[in-house]
């Protein structure tokens, strides 16, 4: 029972079939935020049931209970209590999956890398052809969480090609925004490059999974993600005592170049990730111990005078900002002094290292359905002693 539920979460991963609830928090305004809505999605349903057949043993951790009771006090003391609850909820159904992935054998592993990768060359094709026809396929898509969209829809992501100066729209797939999607397409490749071995997946699978997924990346003109896929392989050929110097280096001067007010160039993606990175500092000095309360950053934005545009209310698009401005300092110290009972299995880093990359550049590992889902998978083969590098 436990291997069909973790398979079906890790197919249907991708995927973003949900119910939208709307309460008043969500409205800022006057319009709706996606980032603030209760959304029940299908995998939810799923992590619900793996709650019951794998109890979140984790929660009796004195540590863990530490944690969990300052960020519950930040959530009270937070700008929207209920919005933040709601999180911290879905969060302990995150980290139950990763418990869960974690315990499991090379056999059940390998059948879910292959779950992922089967259901990645769906992603991956309908990335492809969305290109193709610039345009959403619309049909049976939308049921896995494609949404209609075409040249024409305001505010959808295109860009310029070189030389032509041809306006394209850049491939979502099933996700939010190309950007989400390319994150997802660059992590799932390097754990299949990875894992390749130690869970003995078939050659023929692994090529198309590494191709496709390869060709849908660059359909989504997705500069940080291809950079970030660039820096991880990169370090595959690096020993591992240099690879930890990447992964702090590399994010770090990111999150500088876009906070420090320097001139970077007049494109909306870079003043406006200037400007939500000055507003987090902004709102974690004014929230330095406990925040605003996890999913709050938009709310905050949207009680700034004179009001920001529209298209700014969203989250800061840098996870370590996100993370401080929302947590504040109590919950993130006695987050970080958690010692895990397992270690971190080194093969990893430059997985580890991608994440960081982009998440130095955009939200999405914290605030959208998939990209979530896929970091709980990852922290569970992170922490599985089944994939030391001694039982190799």
């Amino acid at each position: 029972m436990l291997r069909t539920v973790l398979t079906l979460i890790t197919f249907l991963l991708p995927t973003q079939l949900g119910l939208h609830l709307w309460p008043s928090w969500s409205f800022l305004h006057g319009l709706s935020i996606d980032y603030l809505a209760i959304t029940v999605y299908l995998t939810d349903l799923l992590l619900l049931t793996l709650l019951f057949i794998h109890p979140p043993r984790f929660l009796f951790n004195k540590s863990v209970k530490i944690v969990v009771s300052t960020i519950l006090l930040s959530s009270f003391l937070g700008l929207q209590p209920l919005n933040s609850l709601v999180l911290l909820f879905r969060i302990l159904l995150l980290l139950n999956f990763s418990l869960a992935v974690s315990t499991q054998n090379k056999s059940t592993l390998s059948s879910l890398l292959t779950s992922i990768s089967v259901s990645t060359i769906l992603v991956s094709l309908l990335a492809i052809f969305q290109f193709i026809s610039q345009s959403s396929l619309d049909g049976p898509f939308y049921w896995l969480g494609e949404r209609h969209y075409s040249l024409t829809t305001p505010d959808i992501a295109k860009t310029i090609l070189p030389f032509t100066g041809q306006q394209i729209l850049r491939s979502y797939s099933m996700f939010s925004h190309p950007n989400s999607l390319a994150g997802y397409l660059v992590v799932v490749s390097l754990l299949i490059i990875i894992l390749k071995r130690k869970l003995n997946l078939k050659n023929v699978l692994i090529q198309i999974t590494l191709l496709l997924s390869f060709l849908a990346l660059l359909t989504t003109f997705s500069r940080s993600a291809i950079f970030a896929l660039i820096a991880s392989v990169i370090s595959l050929f690096f020993s591992v005592s240099y690879s930890p110097f990447l992964i702090i280096l590399i994010p770090l001067l990111l999150t500088l170049i876009f906070t420090v007010p320097l001139s970077l160039g007049s494109q909306v993606s870079v003043t406006t990730r200037q400007l939500l990175n000055f507003y987090a500092l902004k709102a974690t000095w004014s929230h330095l111990f406990f925040g605003l309360g996890l999913n709050n950053f938009t709310i905050y934005l949207s009680q700034i005078t004179p009001p920001l545009n529209h298209y700014l209310l969203q989250p800061v698009h840098n996870i370590y900002l996100l993370l401080l401005s929302e947590l504040g300092f109590v919950p993130i110290i006695t987050l970080l002094s958690i010692r895990p009972q397992r270690k971190i299995n080194t093969l990893f880093l430059p997985v580890i290292l991608a994440i960081l990359i982009t998440g130095s550049l955009d939200h999405y590992w914290l605030t959208l359905p998939q990209n979530r889902l896929l970091i709980s998978f990852f922290v569970g083969l992170l922490f599985n002693s089944n994939l030391s590098r001694r039982s190799s």
